[in-house]
């Protein structure tokens, strides 16, 4: 950074720096144009743009210095003796020399952690080594640098400094680097140095936490052990477990090793930071194995002495945990099998790793090739089927018995010396080495003479078998006599024996079934098949009835058999007539429980054979044994059908008149059905009777009311209007009412007229009926309409259904509230329906209190262009409904007064706001009109509101004159700033207001209006000679910006319905308002109107200020002062900004004041009155200047 001290010189115009390699600043230098309000410079090396000097150099004597200039031009040339003294700077951009370590070697591994680091940095350039700015970090594998505190030691001699660092806590295992940073005193940056080691503390090790045989580096199936031949570790299983008892076949284990005595070695190095991810390796040949026991003692050394290591996989790397060295060591002499050799050996590894760390580890196994010894204790010679017995042997070995399920077994033959059975016998807890079973013969076992025979088995795998050799040799084996003591086996229920059981038939047709032979819906209700083990929950139920059918699966050697049932209270069984069916091992009987209790009662069923042996089950869990749960008899089941008659017909749904009750039979079993009574309640009320069908056939008719009131009529003439259009009817008289049956003529009847209706009432067999009303009004029209009391069947007609069972629920005489209905089925016993399932409804014979309409008001104009929103309030009082169950409201209206009415639009049936659109309309001349609106409720009550009268506004408003400064003319010019009147007349008496709109020339806010633009009041009579008169004051307010425009004002007239006329007139607004301009800057320095600038006899840069650019033109002028005005420059496209040179070419100034303006004169002509002025003063006396620093 370069400065100086600034000069006093009143007219500076900047300063200037030199730079060069001589102190006179001869040849190549470098030249820097400086603002006045500077005393400083920064350069790079790069000189900030061009140059003759090149880039910076090192080593190299620079000489600057810096003069002023002020405006009159001076100095007057660039001679080197207008410099002031030079003064000079050496360049320095050399990097310290990158540092060198000396410790620890590069790529060494160390036993400890902590290593001293010691590493020299020196300059040995210019400006030498900052030493605040030497930095030593150390990382540990691949984590980020940490800054460690050094210590710095400079000497003189070298120009260096020593930098060292030993850490106060020792480093844990891992890879580590160091890098040293350093800069010299100018900043210059070293390139980092760094020298990578290792630590190492660690001991090799050989663990096996769980004592399996696997290490736990592969350990791959635990808990198994390396004798497990499904386990799939294979050959990464090492040396035996801790302890292990094992015999010769062990040992040679192929599945271990390809050799027999040989046992596998695995040593683990770990990494103790896993981030670190560092370990020195097993050294193999430094570490030994030594195996030791009673065949001798062999020793696994370095270079394969005396014994050699086999099958070496050396580093394996498992994960980032540890690396592992594995290999086999082989007893070199073949363990004898006669016991000679058995004993404990020890496995003794010295283990080393490559950094010479030391561990040693220790194991046994026991050798063992000697049989346990085995003598019987207790052993059957004969047993009877399904009987339970003892068998126990007594077992000891030297090293103990395995303590595996199958270390101590039984084994059966039978006469032909195959395999029969067997089983395990455990440990007695009370008597040492002794083993007991209580096993037994099956009843299904045939009986015969049979074999058997004990093993048993050590922990090393030897096994004896007692008696001796008797391994499934009968002749050795000891006789087993088996006799028949065994009932038939018996089952109620499907048996589930397993395959190749004699006794396994698993009949389908051996169960309990109830209601056998009466009239149900598909087969007999199946209760009960046998399960293993039935629950509570699992006891079927069965009904009062004359026939129900047990049946149960016997073996087939049985020749008798008998069901016998009691309650479950009682002790006494009571014996029913069994025989055996035609399908061979199925035995039945039939149970008649009408005169019975309705309890639980339990079932069962004896058998015997041939040679008296009986089977009787003893309890509920025994297959012979069921119990069941007699109900009382099966009652037929009606309910309402609500797929019948289903607009009316729906849970919850509010009713009128009557509703047609059909009975739905689907959802019973007994489907004896004599009669159904239909019945029906008032809530908390007593069950009361409709009517009962006692006739089922589909022959009988249901005699049907139908009734059309005349009341309903205008609801029925809406709900004509299916698509939307309008539908308009003489609603004054009906002549006559038809009910025509479209389904079967045969049905149609002509209503007769009682009071305000017209009824009919029509027989109607089983069947569906669509149907319609056909009226005749008095002036020869006719329409039908459909039913609005029953469903529809998706066409023009009704519809109605009669079933086999019908009734017809007259409900015109009962109160408004909730009710429930039922059927009540009852069959040919006279058994009827308890509990039958009942169905809710509302019966609604009240219409809603009142509907009025809120919106239009009486008497509104509404435009037929636009049409309306019509809006209704409702109010329901009655009980149980509200207006919230309202189903729809319409609109109507008449043009007549009220004699024919005409629906608008359709039915709202959003609820509680209700709205309809009456939208454009097709009259051209203004009308009065009625309207009135209908709600209908969800039973189909409607209620009218009161007539309203509207006008419906065909015509539009009309303006009689549009007049502003009392012109009529549709162009008029007129001055901006100048207040102007306006006013609009018409014979129109319902008008809303009058608006007065602009165009976009100008700008809404530079209008002035008086009261207003918009206007609701106006004076006159209406008459053509005084006129309404809407009336105002308007002005365009003055704006330097605005030209001369041209606008147009719009007179809008809306009357009360929102119909319009509308009157435009052009105004051209012509702009008098001169544009000043004025002189911003004289040479980049601010100028104020009377201020006095001073340059010198040279160009100077005159900058214009335009505030508002209205176009125009600039006329840059100059004058001696008191002397006439001159234009030496124009500017026909001015812009603020703009700028010109003064003095005009060719012209010399003498030194003097001169004054200096800018004239605008806009583009409508408008000239400034008074430009402002500018004093400059021309001055030719030189400045001085001197650097500081």
């Amino acid at each position: 950074v370069f400065s100086w001290t600034a000069s006093n010189e009143a007219h500076l115009s900047n300063y200037v720096m030199v730079v060069a390699t001589t102190s006179n600043f001869a040849y190549s230098k470098n030249d820097y144009t400086i603002g006045k309000s500077t005393t400083s410079l920064n350069l790079t090396s790069n000189w900030d743009g061009g140059s003759t000097l090149g880039a910076l150099a090192d080593g190299t004597v620079y000489y600057w210095t810096i003069y002023a200039s002020d405006l009159a031009g001076h100095p007057a040339s660039a001679a080197a003796a207008n410099y002031p003294a030079a003064r000079n700077f050496i360049y320095d951009a050399q990097v310290p020399a990158t540092a060198v370590f000396s410790s620890p070697t590069a790529g060494s591994t160390l036993r400890h952690g902590n290593p001293a680091i010691s590493a020299t940095v020196g300059d040995y350039g210019l400006s030498g080594v900052d030493s605040s700015k030497i930095n030593m970090k150390i990382q540990q594998g691949a984590s980020a640098y940490t800054p460690v505190v050094h210590t710095s030691v400079y000497s003189a001699v070298t120009g260096s400094y020593t930098v060292t660092y030993t850490p106060a806590t020792a480093l844990a295992d891992g890879a580590y680097t160091v890098k040293i940073e350093a800069q010299d005193a100018l900043g210059n940056a070293m390139t980092p140095a760094t020298c990578a080691f290792n630590v190492d503390k660690t001991s090799p090790t050989i663990t096996d936490t769980d004592n399996d045989g696997e290490s736990d580096e592969y350990e791959k199936n635990a808990p198994t052990d390396w004798l497990d031949a499904a386990d799939n570790s294979g050959a990464n299983m090492l040396w035996p477990v801790n302890g292990q008892v094992i015999n010769a076949a062990t040992l040679a284990e192929t599945a271990i090793t390809v050799k027999a005595n040989e046992i596998r070695i695995s040593i683990d190095d770990p990494y103790q930071n896993y981030s670190g991810a560092y370990n020195s390796d097993v050294d193999r040949n430094a570490s030994t194995v030594t195996i030791s026991g009673v065949a001798g003692t062999w020793i696994f050394g370095a270079n394969g002495l005396p014994y050699a290591k086999a099958n070496i996989a050396n580093d394996t790397a498992l994960g980032v945990y540890a690396t592992y060295d594995t290999y086999d060591c082989q007893i070199p002499v073949p363990l004898a099998t006669d016991g000679s050799d058995d004993g404990t050996y020890t496995v003794t590894v010295a283990a080393k790793d490559g950094a010479g760390n030391k561990a040693t580890i220790a194991r046994s196994f026991v050798y063992d090739t000697t049989l346990p010894t085995v003598s019987t204790v207790t052993a059957p010679a004969a047993v009877g089927t399904g009987s339970s017995f003892i068998l126990a042997i007594d077992a000891t070995d030297t090293n103990g018995i395995s303590g595996d399920g199958d270390a101590v077994k039984v084994y059966y033959i039978d006469a032909n010396g195959a395999p029969a059975d067997n089983g395990n016998l455990t440990a007695d807890i009370a008597v040492a080495g002794r083993y007991n079973l209580q096993d037994s013969i099956g009843a299904d076992a045939p009986a015969g003479s049979y074999y058997y025979y004990f093993s048993v088995m050590d922990k090393a795998g030897n096994i004896a078998y007692c008696p001796a050799g008797a391994n499934f040799d009968k002749s050795k084996a000891m006789p087993l006599t088996i006799t028949d003591t065994s009932g038939p086996r018996v089952v109620i229920g499907n048996d589930i024996g397993t395959a190749g059981n004699s006794f396994n038939p698993a009949q389908a047709n051996s169960y309990i079934k109830t209601l056998v032979d009466m009239n149900l819906a598909g087969a007999p209700v199946t209760n009960f098949n046998y399960a293993s083990s039935p629950r509570v929950d699992e006891i079927p139920t069965i009904y009062s009835w004359t026939n129900n059918k047990l049946q149960a699966t016997i073996q087939d050697e049985a020749i008798g058999a008998l069901f016998q049932y009691k309650a479950s209270t009682s002790a006494t069984w009571i014996s029913l007539t069994t025989a055996e069916t035609v399908t061979n091992t199925v035995w039945e009987a039939n149970w008649d429980t009408t005169g019975l209790s309705k309890t639980i009662y339990d079932i069962r069923v004896k058998a015997w054979d041939v040679l008296h042996n009986t089977t009787t089950p003893t309890s509920v869990l025994s297959a012979g044994w069921v119990q069941v749960k007699l109900a009382a008899a099966l009652a037929p089941v009606a309910v309402i059908d609500t797929a019948k008659n289903n607009t009316v017909v729906v849970a919850g749904q509010r009713i009128r008149k009557q509703a047609v009750l059909c009975a739905d039979l689907s959802t019973t079993v007994n489907v004896d059905f004599a009669s159904v009574k239909f019945q029906y309640k008032a809530a908390g009320g007593a069950w009361t009777d409709i009517a009962t069908d006692s006739d089922p056939t589909a022959n009988t008719p249901t005699n049907v009311t139908f009734t059309f009131d005349y009341a309903d009529l205008v609801e029925y003439i809406q709900e004509q209007d299916t698509v939307g259009n309008d539908v308009v009817i003489d609603t004054t008289q009906i002549k006559a009412v038809e009910f025509n049956c479209t389904t079967d003529n045969a049905y149609d009847r002509s209503m007769k007229f009682y009071g305000s209706s017209w009824t009919v009432t029509v027989p109607l067999v089983p069947a569906t009926y669509d149907y319609q009303f056909d009226i005749s009004f008095a002036d020869g029209s006719s329409e039908s309409f459909e039913d609005m009391d029953q469903q529809d069947d998706g066409g023009a007609d009704s519809r109605i259904i009669i079933a086999p069972f019908t009734a017809v629920w007259n409900v015109t005489g009962l109160s408004d509230g909730y009710y429930e209905v039922r059927a009540v089925a009852t069959d040919s016993r006279g058994i009827s329906d308890s509990a039958p399932a009942a169905f809710a409804l509302v019966v609604d014979n009240s219409a809603p209190t009142s509907v009025s309409i809120l919106s239009p008001a009486e008497n509104e104009r509404i435009n037929t262009a636009a049409g309306v929103s019509l809006y209704a309030q409702v109010v329901d009082t009655s009980t149980p409904t509200s207006d919230t169950e309202n189903a729809y409201v319409y609109f109507m209206y008449s043009l007549d007064g009220g004699y024919i009415w005409t629906r608008i639009g359709l039915e709202d049936t959003t609820d509680e706001d209700w709205f309809d659109t009456w939208g454009a309309m097709p009259w051209v001349n203004d009308t009065s009109c009625l309207i009135k609106a209908v709600v209908v409720d969800e039973a189909g009550n409607l209620t009218e509101s009161a007539v309203r009268n509207i006008i419906l506004d065909a015509t539009n408003p009309e303006i009689l004159d549009y007049t502003v400064n009392a012109s009529s003319s549709a162009e008029i010019d007129l001055n901006m700033g100048t207040v102007y009147n306006w006013s609009v007349t018409t014979l129109d008496s319902d008008i809303e207001k009058l608006t007065i709109t602009i165009d976009v020339g100008i700008p809404s806010d530079n209008y002035s209006w008086s009261p207003s633009n918009e206007l609701y009041s106006h004076t006159g009579s209406g008459t053509l000679a005084d006129p309404y008169k809407f009336s105002g004051t308007m002005m365009v307010n003055i704006s330097v910006s605005e030209d001369n425009q041209q606008e147009t004002l719009t007179a809008t007239l809306m009357d009360k319905s929102g119909r319009t006329d509308a009157v435009a007139k052009k105004i051209n607004f012509k702009d008098v308002t001169p544009n000043p301009a004025s002189l911003r800057s004289v040479d980049g320095l601010q100028a104020r109107s009377g201020d006095i600038v001073t340059t010198s006899d040279k160009f100077i840069r005159v900058v214009c200020d335009l505030p508002v650019d209205d176009d125009g033109v600039l006329y840059y002028q100059y004058r001696p002062v008191a002397g006439a005005w001159e234009t030496w420059a124009q500017d026909t496209s001015p812009n603020n900004n703009d700028l010109a040179v003064f003095p005009p070419d060719g012209i010399t100034l003498s030194d003097g004041n001169y004054e200096l303006r800018i004239l605008c004169i806009d583009d409508d002509g408008n000239a400034d009155p008074s430009p402002a002025t500018v004093t400059i003063a021309v001055d030719s006396s030189k400045p001085s200047v001197k650097p500081a620093s």
